[in-house]
């Protein structure tokens, strides 16, 4: 699946090779938080520092999934709060 949209992986020790060898039309994303790369900055493609786009996907939920996540998530909780 991420192949077909053109992302491809490689071991994280072959990270500073990879990232030097970026063709100059590429984009690199890379979040805040990741301090090990910061040193790709440097690359000579354009860089953007952002999260990444699937944990606002996982963030995002309809009104039944918050309903029902709420109802999962305090059938465990009343219990252990009754008990105090």
């Amino acid at each position: 699946m991420l192949a077909r949209d053109g992302v491809r992986l490689a071991p994280y020790t072959d990270a500073a090779r990879t990232l030097a060898g970026l063709p100059t039309e590429s984009t690199l994303l890379i979040e805040p938080e990741a301090r090990d790369l910061r040193p790709a900055r440097h690359v000579k493609t354009r860089v953007v520092e952002a999260i990444n786009p699937s944990t606002l996907f996982k963030s995002r939920k309809t009104a039944a999934e918050a309903a029902s996540r709420a109802r999962r998530d305090g059938a465990g909780t009343a219990p252990a709060m009754c008990a105090f």
